[in-house]
């Protein structure tokens, strides 16, 4: 016969296996996926490439716009301002547009080319396409570019450079713009180029036809106006010329999928000298 206490550890031990039989199944629990890594490379690609993503939803419903500048080049409030409104205006991004601002180390020297520019990104830049999210990055460098004459350059599908010390130098004189507002006209020239204005085999209208330069609008009136690296100084720097998107530029931006506006509440500056 079987003695009491072995009764007991059997049955025990019988129990025990039947709970871990019956509650198996339910500790199997779907592993979720890991969100999408950041992703570098997509930030890799040519000038206007990222116009689509940045204007629609579907693919990504927010903007991160991450601006790092260099010691004495800190962008302007009213400049930070101006390129939230413009964003907010023109991107349909229904989760939201983030501006996040940073001092970064000064470069090594003070006039910079686009190889430059692009180690700096490389060594400085933090936010890539993550999930729904695509980042914008946008460098304020204290020094000036190599061949002097530009302000500002758009170089690759969300990256933006202003060169901080070039438009110190050419504001805040008597009838000339602040420096707030040279940085402004730059910087949203710019990112015009990153929605793709002025590129000729994108647009279906007027404005890109015949008389504009290579990237840049004909209309003399836009912000995305080409010629004003030909024209006199005094005349393309003095107040009072406040320049918008013209309504190809917008009918443009909402073509390609940005948002539909009847008025447009973004007020800029001219440009002088901007980037390519």
């Amino acid at each position: 016969t079987m003695k009491y206490p072995t009764l007991i550890r059997n049955f025990l031990l019988i129990l025990a296996v039947a709970l871990v039989i019956f509650y198996l199944p339910a500790c199997k629990k779907k592993v979720p996926a890991l969100a999408p890594l950041a992703h570098p490379g997509y930030h890799q690609q040519s000038l206007g490439a990222s116009a689509i993503d940045l204007l629609r939803p579907e693919k990504f419903s927010s903007v991160t716009v991450e601006i790092q500048y260099m010691p004495g080049a800190a962008p302007h409030q009213q400049t930070i301002e101006r390129l939230d409104t413009f964003l907010q205006t023109h991107l349909n991004k229904p989760d939201g547009i983030f501006i996040k601002v940073e001092e970064v180390p000064a470069a090594s020297k003070q006039s910079l080319n686009k190889d430059d520019i692009v180690r700096l990104e490389q060594n400085h830049r933090k936010h890539f396409a993550h999930n729904r999210n695509l980042p914008v990055y946008i460098l304020i460098s204290n020094g000036t570019h190599s061949e002097k004459t530009i302000l500002g350059m758009a170089y690759r599908n969300t990256s933006v450079v202003l060169f901080g010390g070039a438009i110190r130098q050419l504001s805040d004189g008597k009838n000339i713009l602040t420096k707030a507002e040279l940085e402004t006209s730059v910087l949203l020239h710019e990112i015009g180029h990153l929605l793709d204005l002025g590129n000729p085999k994108a647009s279906a209208f007027s404005s890109r036809s015949g008389k504009g330069r290579h990237n840049h609008c004909a209309n003399e009136m836009c912000l995305m106006f080409w010629k004003t690296e030909t024209h006199n100084k005094a005349t393309i720097m003095r107040k009072g010329r406040v320049p918008q998107l013209d309504e190809n530029c917008r009918r443009e931006l909402e073509a390609m999928g940005g948002k539909r506006n009847t008025t447009v509440p973004v007020t800029v500056f001219p440009l002088f000298l901007s980037g390519f």
